[in-house]
């Protein structure tokens, strides 16, 4: 039975009741037992209730819950009753306006019986509903967002300034026959000739270079095969740093309305062309257009009868219920034809064919009228000389350059053609003599009798037949016929025109109405003075302008104001050069809208190449536009997490790649596959793995910097970049704080699941290659990694790698030799140097490798500081340590011992009271006989807990040190918080006390900061007799180094420290001490053998150091100050004593020696100076021996300390 909680205290009660007020969660408290849940006030008010509204018990709990819902939320509840674990549920309320309202619902058990049942849960209630509904609209965004990049027809891609597709959409893949995810990462080369890629490429560096957007039609080859014409508009796309991304480019397959367009100048031509005259009204008879043909017939110019009636072409001789009959009939939307006998602008009269129609809209309302006229004055006043007089009419016959046949009626034979009709049909006169009609007439025997007869009755004067030539072409022709008295027969006459030219050039114009009716495109035609003469109906949908309101205007009426004068300019410039202009502009509709537009605008230019008109074909693209800008939000983030797509991480990863080369660092990437994704996706469904992705991302970013790199390629697979490493280790430690975040658990969908990661890793520049190799060697390593095992990282690069896997071989063998006790440890003593007395043990690992023999610790501990066998190794060594301890007390010969310890090992929650039960297996060991040795880099990270574990460990009665002091650059303030009871100088200052005089200052100013602190300091690493004499100098009386002892097996111990005794030298200095002021006069020797040193190689030019003036400057201003000093100072008091005096004397010889150098050296007297240089190297001699002299005579005695 789990023992129920300790009661809370009135205090702690009032606080958890302001900690829940703060949160302002409701609060629910169910005894099972009584089957009664208590809701506080909030919970009540959160669904609207008035406090205790109603009892509540499980049944009724159960009610106010969504139908939907309850049985997810009964499930948690119960599997929490059965686990014991906590639970969070989300679900949905009924509120007391009915309403629904979403909750998250959270709880654990408080209690259970004997039996373990639980009896009492407490829990919380939560309002999400606004979190729940941002939600909903993300997705449905999202999902929006989605459908309208694969919906948009228009190809949309985005390209890097190396030319690589980043993005494009369906479109794109459709016309270059492969697949989105084929496309991305490769180039147009891939898929087009070269010649047309290098021009592809072209564009968009002349957009990259200028940063303008550019516009321009070119053709397309489709994957089909089939060339389409598009219309391209590629701008440069910007970071919101304004670094160039990259090419965004849109292609709309205009074919259709490019078709549409050559179409329209192709009718265009033919109508400006036509052989006849061709005349547009409006309903109201006001002509809005007339062709050449129709001025060349009249003599009126354009500009005279635009918008004038055609009855300005009235003669008087036609009758009025003539014009009355064609009015009528078109009105009625028939089409009349029939002769008019009209006047011309010089005042003749001519005659003329006309055919007028009604022209209707895609409603079939009548919109304009269209008439084309035919001049058959010749063939009138032909009619007339027949009427008048046979031989006057044989002359005209012979002569007429018109086709003219006698044909008899009553069998349909010719009986004559004159010259003009042989040789438009291509046959002789005899020839045609001895056809029938029916050999040139399509028409069947029983139409053409019926035909001629109308004919010979004069009821029809004109006929519309298809006749056959001689070579078989058939030909449209218009035929006058009628009755005819030639040598007393009775016949009929023909005259024949070809109008094949002209119902091809009628049909063209029905065509092109039809085609300008229709057209899904905006269409506006101007003269040349820019005034609209016509729009179709898109325009007016378009721009919400009625055909009236605009005729007659110029276009600038729908100008937005958007658009500078240069913008125009250009235009009229390309107009007027090119004969076309295409781009896109910004238009404003009548309602004031702004809207974008595509515009392809040409000049119509007549047979004498002068333009005659401007036809604008224009297309709305503001939806395209706003999509564009969606798609950009889409085009670079994974919509589920967030995080960088593979676009993104392209772009990313060139500028890792260029700024690892700037800066010459490591630029690490890392391929992931996370490890039981699978399982958690199968068993708890697919919004649970998403929302493990989703947290997974979470914690990923959490271990990576600003500057690092995470995407999601797609599935569970991610890619990291890590900039700016400093080495190879820098990176192992970011590899390891990855894994093991993701090694933790997630709580999904209310339980716990935990997956690991295989982790791939390539590292550039060790891996010189481009950046999809790099993403693909990373894969490569990933796979091993899985191989290997999993919960893992590889590197691919070959040699780092290779001593990876050694690396991780020793680790093996390093562990097997643990589990086997095949290590062992050397113990180094640490001494007295003043008292010539054992102080302590430091404990050493060693390993007796079979292959490479017995390695020291530092050659493999790096390996696996990072592993767990970290831990296992550190509580060997401390087991043995104690066990060794043991056994040195049971000979009388308890020593103090020094343990390494790893902070990794340190921070383990439990080692607190793992280290208090080993104390407790030996109790002949006193707790202060062991210390335990930190790094002082160590001991810094993560500072405010490892104060808390040293309080803890000196608690037990265990000391601390701090290894390897005054190489991580602690402060006053950080050294007086950690409490560490021993100071231990790292070996590298220690080796270069005696050759650099900085390193011997910061020796003595930890030696300072000890005494200060009352911290007991050591010295490690001491390998010189002269290195422990200075020390003790300086006031450090402990030490250790092999110049005392080397690391020897516990058994051999008890009888070096019997046999041990200090120096000679360190004796005669035991009985001495010299105060902290005396430390120039210390330093002096060590400066000047440094200083002689620098000298030497600077005129045997073995190493690059400055000049010997500037070597001389820096050591007087360094060192100078420091020594002059000290003889103002302590130096005073000595101004009588001859060693002094000697000092100064040699000091003084010294220094001029060496400006002497100088001299020498600077008037190239290289030999004097060489000779110079062994009269300083002696007088350096006597300059030591005589700066010990002083320092002996300005010791104080021990005893004075």
């Amino acid at each position: 039975m789990n023992p129920m909680p300790p009661p809370l205290k009135h205090a702690d009660c009032e606080r958890l009741q302001q900690l829940i007020n703060a949160i302002g969660d409701g609060v629910w408290d169910w005894d099972r037992v009584a089957d009664r849940i208590d809701w506080d006030a909030r919970s009540y008010a959160l669904l609207g209730y008035a406090p205790d509204a109603f009892p509540l018990n499980l049944a009724t709990w159960k009610t106010l819950i969504h139908p939907e819902d309850r049985a997810t939320a009964w499930e948690m509840v119960a599997t929490q009753l059965r686990s014991g674990q906590r639970f969070s549920v989300e679900f949905r309320y009924q509120r007391a306006d009915g309403g629904w309202i979403w909750v998250q619902g959270r709880g654990q058990v408080v209690s259970r019986n004997e039996q373990g049942e639980a009896t009492r849960l407490l829990g919380t209630h939560t309002d999400i509903s606004a979190r729940r509904a941002i939600i909903q609209q993300l997705a449905e965004e999202r999902l929006l967002l989605r459908s309208l990049y694969a919906a948009i027809p228009d190809l949309v891609w985005l390209k890097d300034l190396h030319g690589r597709f980043l993005v494009c959409n369906p479109a794109v893949a459709a016309y270059y026959g492969a697949p989105a995810e084929e496309i991305l990462g490769r180039c147009d080369a891939d898929f087009v000739s070269a010649e047309t890629a290098a021009a592809y490429r072209r564009k968009d560096q002349h957009v990259a270079a200028t940063g303008v957007p550019h516009r321009y039609e070119q053709w397309m080859q489709h994957a089909d095969g089939r060339p389409r014409r598009v219309e391209v508009t590629k701008v440069p796309l910007r970071r919101d740093d304004g670094s160039l991304l990259g090419v965004l480019g849109v292609a709309r397959d205009i074919s259709d309305r490019h078709a549409t367009e050559e179409r329209l100048r192709q009718l265009s031509l033919a109508v400006e062309q036509s052989p006849v005259s061709i005349v547009v009204t409006d309903l109201d008879a006001r002509i809005q257009y007339v062709n050449p043909c129709f001025s060349r017939v009249t003599g009126y110019s354009a500009a005279e009868v635009l918008n004038q009636n055609p009855r300005i072409l009235q003669s008087g001789v036609t009758r009025p219920e003539t014009y009355q009959a064609l009015w009528d009939t078109v009105t009625a939307g028939k089409t009349w034809s029939g002769l008019l006998h009209n006047r011309r602008k010089d005042g003749s009269l001519y005659w003329e064919q006309a055919i007028i129609s009604p022209i209707r809209d895609n409603e079939g309302r009548i919109v304009q009228y269209l008439g084309v006229k035919q001049d058959i004055t010749l063939q009138k006043q032909l009619e007339d000389a027949l009427a008048r007089s046979e031989a006057r009419y044989r002359t005209l016959f012979e002569s007429a350059r018109v086709a003219m046949l006698l044909i008899d009626p009553n069998d349909g034979c010719i009986i004559e053609a004159n010259a003009a009709a042989c040789a438009y049909y291509g046959y002789s006169a005899a020839q045609m003599r001895a056809l029938h009609i029916g050999d040139i007439n399509t028409l069947s025997a029983e139409q053409l009798r019926t035909e001629m007869a109308c004919a010979q009755l004069d009821n029809r004067y004109q006929f519309f037949f298809r006749h056959r030539l001689a070579n078989g072409q058939l030909r449209d022709v218009e035929v006058h016929s009628g009755p005819i008295e030639f040598n007393g027969r009775s016949l009929l006459y023909s005259i024949i025109h070809d109008i094949t030219e002209r119902r091809a050039a009628e049909q063209r114009l029905r065509l092109m109405a039809s085609v300008f009716r229709h057209a899904h495109d905006g269409i506006v035609i101007t003269d040349t003075a820019v005034n609209i003469i016509e729009v179709n109906e898109t325009f007016t949908t378009l721009t919400g302008y009625s055909r009236d309101e605009v005729l007659g205007r110029n276009p600038r009426l729908l100008q937005s104001g958007h658009h500078e004068r240069a913008f125009y300019a250009g235009m009229w410039q390309a107009l007027n050069s090119d004969g076309f202009w295409t781009g896109e502009m910004w238009n404003r509709k009548k309602n004031g809208e702004i809207y974008a537009e595509i515009a392809s605008i040409s000049a119509v230019r007549d047979d004498q190449g002068q333009v005659t008109h401007y036809v604008n074909v224009f297309a709305d693209i503001t939806a395209l536009k706003h999509s564009q800008q969606r798609l950009e939000r889409l085009a670079f983030h994974d919509p589920l997490t967030g995080l960088p797509n593979r676009a993104l991480l392209s772009d990313r990863l060139s500028q890792a790649i260029a700024n690892a080369e700037r800066s010459a660092s490591l630029l690490a990437v890392g391929y992931l596959d996370l490890d039981g994704f699978k399982p958690v996706n199968d068993r708890l469904g697919h919004a649970a793995g998403d929302q493990l992705l989703i947290a997974v991302a979470r914690r990923l970013g959490a271990e990576l910097r600003s500057s690092d790199t995470l995407s999601r390629l797609g599935g569970d697979e991610f890619v990291l970049l890590l900039n700016d490493l400093g080495d190879l280790n820098a990176c192992e430690r970011a590899l390891y704080r990855i894994l093991a975040a993701l090694a933790a658990p997630f709580t999904i969908a209310g339980q716990q699941v935990t997956v690991s990661a295989s982790l791939g890793v390539s590292l550039y520049p060790l891996d010189h290659v481009d950046a999809d190799t790099l993403i693909r060697h990373a894969d490569q390593a990933m796979y091993a990694a899985k191989q290997a095992g999993r919960n893992r990282y590889r590197l691919f690069d070959r040699e780092r790698d290779q001593q990876v896997q050694q690396q991780s071989t020793l680790l093996g063998q390093l562990a097997a030799a643990l589990q086997q006790n095949a290590l062992v440890l050397h113990y180094q003593p640490q001494v007295d140097l003043r008292r010539g007395t054992v102080t302590g043990v430091e404990a050493l690992l060693r390993w007796p490798c079979p292959e490479r023999g017995l390695l020291l610790a530092d050659e493999f501990l790096p390996g696996i500081e990072h592993s767990d066998l970290m831990i296992s190794l550190g509580e060997w060594v401390l087991e043995t340590a104690l066990r060794q301890l043991d056994a040195w007390a049971a000979l009388g010969q308890a020593l103090p011992l020094s343990v390494n310890i790893a902070a990794r090992h340190l921070r383990q929650p439990d080692f607190i009271a793992r280290l208090r039960a080993l104390l407790a297996r030996y109790p002949a060991v006193q707790p202060q006989w062991l210390v335990l040795e930190l790094r002082e880099s160590a001991a810094l990270d993560q500072l405010a807990q490892m104060i808390e574990i040293i309080g803890a460990c000196q608690r037990l009665g265990v000391r601390v040190a701090l290894d390897d002091f005054g190489t991580a650059h602690s402060s006053l303030h950080y050294f007086r918080r950690l409490s560490a009871n021993d100071i231990k100088i790292d070996r590298s200052l220690i080796g270069s006390m005696l050759d650099e005089t900085e390193d011997l200052a910061i020796i003595e100013a930890i030696i300072g900061l000890t005494e200060t602190f009352q911290r007991q300091v050591i010295a490690k690493g001491v390998e010189q007799v002269e290195q422990g004499a200075l020390l003790l100098q300086l006031g450090c009386d402990q030490a250790q180094g092999f110049i005392i002892a080397p690391a020897m097996p516990g058994s051999q111990v008890p009888v070096w420290r019997a046999g041990w005794r200090p120096d000679p030298r360190w004796c005669a200095l035991a009985t001495h001490y010299w105060p902290r002021a005396d430390f120039p006069l210390l330093a002096l020797g060590i400066e000047h053998r440094r200083w002689a040193q620098r000298i030497r190689r600077a005129l045997t030019h073995e190493e690059d150091v400055p000049t010997l003036t500037s070597i001389l400057t820096r050591h007087s201003s360094e060192h100078g100050d420091c020594f002059m000093h000290w003889l103002e100072r302590r130096g005073r008091a000595y101004r009588q004593r001859p060693e002094l005096a000697l000092l100064l004397d040699t000091h003084s010889r010294f220094h001029a020696i060496a400006d002497q150098i100088i001299q020498r050296q600077r008037h190239g007297d290289h030999a004097g100076a060489a000779q110079e240089l062994a009269l300083l190297d002696k007088e350096l001699t006597v300059l030591l021996a005589a700066a010990e002299r002083v320092q002996h005579i300005v010791a104080l005695p021990e005893s004075a300390r």
